[in-house]
């Protein structure tokens, strides 16, 4: 049965069908089941080491769960992968202890037992906002776990009364992907985060489209009266979409073999990380005889590049490509930046009004479009300054002339959807 509206999919390419489908039953979402689907995609790629954790971070009630949901059962659904598991592991309740505890006997099975080799390959959370209200050691615990998973370390152990498990991950097939929702991050965790976990952890903020009270309650009014199926019997047909593309389109682990020779727009992806690296530093400001310092703490770069060419390479394979093309890069970029807005806001705040205005701004216009004061930016503006990102002459705000370049060539990649090689900015 087609549903009424539903778009014509002859002669779209199975990705294209499938985010159709997606945006059809649940309009605003294709986005993120594309992003996630991609970072579970990269898993296909031979030597493709990195674990990632990719989590959904936005408003309450912006259907979150409902698109882990959709990934998770979507690939549990048929064993496309011939692994004999399903690929997915939903965990809820989820605490740092239970990647690695105290074993009691040897029949138990922790969190990294079951996940990556022939185990699950995706590990999904769908809340993790429980998480925050925990006590700092257990944050830090989770952030050092974090830390030693993306980083391929086998080290991660729990010792107590003179017991202690090892992990032995050290295959290049022991990486797998974590997907996550939760709301915004207080800034006590996101801070922390930025500082320890650096290029490590990684963000997709669903966007909810901007109505009036008119618009809205016309839609819901639509609702009622339209033929719209029942949120169930959509996210199942959904589900069986993302299963229907799985067996379309190979993702099989350790898979595909990639052609670096034909990857096309990895200087955007070099240029997205270096900025990365000046929004999401971490400053401590000192104040004396009135005066504020900072000192910064900078990510390294390469690191933080090489999980954003293992997500692209992800975007390039849901196409059935085995390189990277400009196409790809778009929605990796929103993921880079969407990343370094949980951390610091108002930092990428003021880098998209610069970057939507040509690279210049005034402070008042600047404190217009964004709904504050100029004396609240200023703050943010003396950041960037001091992180050598922007310059103020007087009113007027800039970038540098080292990240003007930069800046200015990601435009088209983060301001279109789609972007094809003729269309790009020379």
């Amino acid at each position: 049965m087609i549903d009424a509206g539903m778009p014509n999919l002859d002669g779209l390419s199975e990705i294209e069908k499938l985010v159709a489908i997606i945006e059809f039953y649940f309009p605003g979402k294709s986005d993120a089941v594309r992003a996630l689907l991609g970072a579970v995609a990269s898993l296909s790629v031979i030597n493709s080491r990195k674990s990632i954790p990719l989590w959904l971070c936005s408003d309450p009630g912006t259907s979150k769960s409902t698109v882990l949901n959709l990934i998770g059962s979507g690939l549990n659904l048929h064993d496309w992968a011939n692994r004999g598991i399903e690929y997915s592991l939903f965990v809820e309740n989820l605490t740092p202890k239970a990647f690695r505890s105290v074993k009691r006997n040897d029949d138990d099975l922790d969190l990294l037992d079951r996940l990556g080799g022939d185990g699950h390959r995706v590990l999904i959370t769908t809340e993790l906002n429980l998480l925050w209200t925990k006590p700092q050691q257990e944050l830090d615990l989770l952030a050092g776990f974090i830390t030693k998973i993306c980083d391929d370390d086998p080290s991660i152990n729990y010792a107590s009364a003179g017991r202690i498990s090892s992990d032995s991950r050290n295959s290049t097939d022991s990486n797998f992907v974590w997907l996550a929702a939760t709301i915004a991050l207080p800034d006590k965790v996101s801070r922390r985060f930025s500082n320890s976990l650096g290029p490590r952890l990684y963000f997709f903020k669903i966007e909810e489209e901007i109505e009036t009270p008119a618009e809205m309650s016309a839609r819901l009014t639509n609702m009622e009266s339209s033929n719209t199926r029942e949120y169930f019997e959509a996210c199942m047909i959904c589900i069986q979409a993302i299963a229907g593309f799985l067996r379309a389109v190979p993702i099989t682990p350790s898979s595909v073999e990639w052609n670096k020779d034909d990857d096309e727009g990895t200087t955007v992806l070099s240029d997205a990380a270096t900025i990365l690296r000046v929004l999401r530093a971490g400053l401590t400001e000192k104040k004396r005889k009135g005066k504020i310092t900072f000192k910064s703490t900078l990510e390294a770069p390469a690191r933080a590049r090489k999980i954003i060419t293992q997500l692209a390479r992800g975007q390039a394979v849901l196409r059935q490509s085995n390189s990277i093309g400009l196409e790809d890069v778009p929605i990796v970029c929103k993921t880079i930046f969407d990343t370094a807005e949980v951390s610091y806001p108002e930092r990428t705040q003021i880098f998209y009004k610069l970057l939507e205005n040509n690279g210049n701004i005034t402070l008042q216009q600047l404190a217009n479009e964004l709904g504050s004061t100029v004396e609240f930016i200023l703050e943010t503006v003396e950041q960037l300054k001091f992180l050598g990102l922007v310059k103020l002459y007087g009113n007027a705000l800039t970038f540098t002339d080292e990240y003007r370049l930069l800046a200015l060539g990601l435009r088209p990649y983060l301001f279109r959807e789609i972007i094809h090689p003729t269309e790009v900015e020379q």
